[in-house]
């Protein structure tokens, strides 16, 4: 999975434009970011083969935070 195929997913995710997420975005300012969109999250990174535990999503503050969840696996 390529950063921008990721941040254009999340965006979808977090109904909102792929060009307002960097990755220092800060997640919680996203009234949408919530349990709904930590299953939505869940089942894009399983569509590219990428194993992630729920909580450690939920425990993700940034862009950043999430990328780094898949060990190197978003390029």
């Amino acid at each position: 999975m390529t950063k921008a195929e990721f941040i254009s997913a999340l965006a979808e995710v977090l109904e909102t434009a792929p060009e307002k997420l960097t990755t220092s975005t800060d997640l919680t300012g996203f009234e949408c970011w919530d349990s709904t969109a930590v299953i939505n999250l869940l089942v894009v990174f399983d569509e590219h083969g990428i194993k992630i535990e729920e909580d450690k999503i939920r425990d993700c503050k940034t862009v950043q935070d999430l990328m780094d969840l898949t060990g190197g696996k978003i390029q």
